[in-house]
């Protein structure tokens, strides 16, 4: 990466930084949440992040509405933009795309992983084929557990991926 475009993401981790620690001290995780308040806190924290997504974008000249867009496309891994040529945008910002997708996928599993309880299966419909005990006291630890794993393979798969691309070079 060029030192140019260093504070890019100086600026971009500095914002998440705060407005994380921000969430974290004012939201307080309750015992008892409810449906309707784990969907609030779903969707402010996809707001978050879109918004806190959008800042690189900003620093790099794109018009606002381009810069949420493209965090919007990050994010929610649909892999559309509003730049007709990628190749002439600077690597820290093609980064960046890659980063936010990766991010996405994540939230995503996270997610599912989450809405299960909502729906009705908290888990026991899954994890009952593995033989696991999934009372109501330990099926969230079963989901939170699963999540864990998922993000563990995916983080895996990515660093085994990005050893094996930085050998075949550009």
């Amino acid at each position: 990466l060029k030192d140019v475009h260093l504070y890019q993401y100086v600026i971009a981790t500095a914002l998440g930084g705060l407005i994380g620690t921000g969430l974290i001290v004012f939201f307080k995780s309750p015992d008892n949440v409810t449906a309707s308040s784990g969907i609030l806190t779903i969707n402010l924290l996809w707001l978050v992040a879109i918004l806190y997504g959008t800042a690189p974008y900003l620093i790099d000249g794109f018009h606002p509405s381009e810069a949420i867009f493209e965090s919007i496309s990050g994010f929610t891994t649909t892999g559309m933009s509003v730049v007709t040529d990628v190749t002439g945008l600077s690597n820290p910002i093609l980064i960046w795309r890659a980063t936010t997708g990766w991010a996405g996928g994540i939230g995503f599993i996270i997610m599912f992983c989450l809405l299960l309880r909502y729906f009705g299966l908290d888990g026991r419909n899954i994890f009952v084929s593995d033989g696991l005990n999934t009372t109501s006291s330990n099926s969230t630890k079963s989901i939170i557990s699963t999540s864990l794993n998922f993000i563990a393979v995916y983080t895996l798969l990515t660093g085994v991926l990005a050893i094996i691309l930085s050998f075949l070079g550009n």
